[in-house]
């Protein structure tokens, strides 16, 4: 029952945000956020179910963790989470994947890092590649084992959209896939941050 309610909350979220993607009403609602936040709450996120399937994560991260961002941690999440529960999804038992953030530039108060998340899963065919970023589509070989609304891939290219990047998958049946994108990561102003501060300030007054 728990697993049901689960499964059936996730794909009423997934509808809506795909509701929302056809409207052209999916936005980004930045805050302030350090980057070592960021990556602390995906771990925490994914690392029950990494255990559940003794499944190894290797994570290389840039100095993004050293710096102060004005996201959409909660989106950012999201995508991170997709991706990487789909590999574990699809990953055997005792099986690895690997997370790494690069640096491409910093320029004009924006930090445009590469992600690339691989595992070492069953893979897809080339065949259905072309469609995993289409609403609903799910390769028929995997899905009648691997249940799933189907509408995460869409979600999470939208996502990467709005945060002014590219995404693109590689995969080989039987030995792994590769999802590569790029986002943009405004860094928070001393506007910003003076704002946070003042705001921080007037609660504790009121308190």
């Amino acid at each position: 029952m728990k697993f049901s309610g689960q499964y059936l909350l996730n794909l009423i979220n997934d509808t809506l945000d795909v509701s929302k993607i056809e409207k052209g009403k999916l936005e980004l609602h930045p805050v302030i956020c350090s980057g070592n936040e960021l990556l602390e709450n995906f771990l925490n996120l994914i690392r029950p179910n990494l255990q559940a399937k003794n499944i190894s994560l290797n994570t290389h991260v840039s100095d993004m963790r050293f710096t102060t961002l004005y996201i959409d941690i909660g989106r950012v999440e999201q995508l991170f989470m997709n991706i990487v529960g789909n590999s574990i999804k699809f990953t055997p038992t005792g099986g690895t994947i690997n997370f790494s953030m690069e640096n491409l530039s910093c320029e004009n108060g924006i930090l445009r890092e590469r992600v690339t998340i691989g595992d070492n899963g069953i893979g897809m065919s080339p065949e259905f590649l072309p469609h995993i970023f289409e609403p609903f589509s799910q390769e028929n070989s995997n899905a009648n084992q691997n249940k799933g609304s189907g509408l995460g891939m869409t979600i999470c290219k939208h996502i990467v959209e709005l945060m002014n990047g590219t995404i693109s998958v590689s995969s080989e049946k039987g030995k792994g896939t590769q999802f590569v994108f790029t986002l943009d990561f405004p860094l928070a102003t001393k506007e910003q941050l003076d704002s946070q501060s003042m705001s921080n300030s007037s609660l504790e007054y009121l308190d």
